[in-house]
Formats: C-alpha cells, structure tokens, sequence
C-alpha cells in the first residue's frame, strides 16, 4: 500500500489591508499614474496580520468545488510546446486549452467563454501590476501578490461585460449566469515556495473585503482587498505541478452558490532552498451561461 505523503499544512502570515476613517467619506483607492506635487498617490494601508493555519489539501482535492469552496483543482496536462514568452503561443495555443478545460469542468449550458485577461507572475520580479492600456493583457511577469484579494469586485464584472457586449451587457446578465474564473497553473516542475492560498468562499464574509479602486492611465479598475479576519479557512495544494491547475471563482451573479474565492501567495516553511522560483500564469474568463 502506497503512503500517502507528510502534509504541509502550516501557519502563515498574509497581507491585510487596514480600514482608514478616512474610507468613510473616500473610496479606498491607489493611483498609479503620475500625481501633481504634494497630491496624495492613495490611501491604502497594508499590514501583515498574524499567522493563521494554512490547511495542505494534497489528497483532497476532490473534496473542492467551485459552487461549495469557489475554488477547484484539476489534473490538466498539455503537449503542445508553448513559449511563455510569446504572446502568440499563449493566445492561439494555451488559451484555447484553458477554455476547453473550463467548459469541461463546468459542463453546463455556456454560450460565452472568453479570456479577459492573463498575467504571468515570477516569485524574483519586483514589478507591480500596471494596466497601460485598458483591459489588456501584459506580457511581463510582474510579483505574485502577497495581499489578500479578489480580482473583480461586483461593479468591475459589470463593467467587464460592457467592455465586451457594449449596449446588449444588461440584457446579457438579465437572462444568462455570469461568472469571472481565474484558472491559476505554475510553469516551473514544482511550486514550493510562495505558493497559492485559497480562502473558502464559506468562511470570507462579505463584510470583510472591502472594494479598492486602481487608477491607472485615468481608467479605474476594482477589486475587493481582505481584512484581517480570524474566520478565514486558508487552503493550499503542496508541491503544485505544471499539469495541475487551480480553478477559482471572483464573481457569480447567482444566489445560493459560493460567490467568490479570495486568495494571495505566501512563504512556504516548506521550501527548500534550492527551490526553484515560482512562475506561474493566471488565465481569467468571463463565462455566461444559461440558467439551470
């Protein structure tokens, strides 16, 4: 009998933004655009909370789904060669795989299942997040984000669908399911340091996240950043492959099903120092289907 392996599960300190008084009369905001002199560039205040148990779900997998946890992972491997740093490999050949797997995955109704945007993340890159150009994807591999997160508030998913859809956007969300999904896969043989943690949607309160607005190139963009909260249930995959993917939801418009999976990277106890840094890319899709 084959045994199962040590779990890593383990205490970890995340990135918590902290509610100002000031964001009772101010969006909570940051701008990345050149500011006049003497002008505020944001009211953002980052802190690290304290540790909180991360729980390895290696051999559990199964156990996740994205109507219950709003996260999934999925055994998915490619042979196609592609070069991560080519955006025509990512656009005409990994995309495409990522949109069969969802369909897949989700196997209802889908009348729409498009890629929005896509991120490469490199653990060794300083680089921040900056949209130059509204909505579109970045070919440079900027930090993975260590802040507790989810990448589209409510209001963003709808100014998505009007960025696609235009006039028709209303209608569209009045007869069909909307949903933003995130599908996360490392691009290095094994992840252990600054992995990927999940919060299950069950246990991350709406009250809790509060709506940050982004100013870059005079667009804002929103998402919702976490405070601290000792409700939080953390999860993780140790020791994530390259034929592995971890699917997780920022937006639902229905009811009664997990709306969201808050996540962030963190630094493993894990990792051995030889580890290799982490590479990842995040594929995120904009799926309408029917209703049930």
């Amino acid at each position: 009998m084959q045994e199962k392996p040590e779990s890593k599960s383990q205490l970890a300190s995340f990135q918590y933004l902290v509610e100002q008084p000031s964001y009772a009369h101010e969006w909570p905001y940051w701008i990345f655009d050149d500011v006049p002199k003497g002008t505020k560039r944001g009211n953002l205040v980052i802190k690290n909370g304290p540790e909180q148990f991360v729980e390895d779900v290696r051999n559990s997998e199964e156990e996740f789904h994205l109507d219950v946890q709003g996260f999934t992972f999925k055994e998915n491997s490619f042979s196609e060669p592609i070069e991560w740093n080519r955006r025509e490999d990512i656009e005409q050949k990994y995309i495409p795989s990522v949109k069969a797997l969802l369909k897949d995955v989700l196997g209802e109704d889908i009348v729409y299942c498009e890629s929005i945007c896509y991120r490469l993340r490199d653990g060794a890159s300083g680089q921040v997040l900056r949209e130059d150009e509204q909505y579109q994807p970045t070919m440079t591999y900027i930090s993975p984000a260590f802040q507790l997160h989810v990448d589209y508030s409510a209001l963003e998913a709808f100014k998505r669908m009007q960025n696609v859809f235009g006039e028709q956007a209303d209608e569209l969300v009045a007869k069909h399911r909307l949903r933003l999904i995130n599908v996360w896969r490392p691009l290095v043989d094994v992840v252990e340091d600054l992995p990927l943690a999940i919060c299950d949607a069950r246990h991350a309160n709406p009250e809790d996240l509060i709506e940050v607005a982004f100013i870059d190139g005079g667009i804002a963009r929103y998402n919702y950043m976490g405070r601290y909260s000792d409700n939080y249930r953390f999860c993780y995959l140790s020791n994530m492959h390259r034929d592995e993917v971890c699917i997780l939801k920022n937006f639902d418009s229905r009811d009664g099903v997990a709306k969201r999976a808050p996540h962030c990277s963190f630094k493993s106890k894990f990792a051995s120092p030889k580890s290799s840094t982490r590479q990842s890319v995040e594929v995120r899709l904009l799926v309408l289907s029917n209703p049930a």
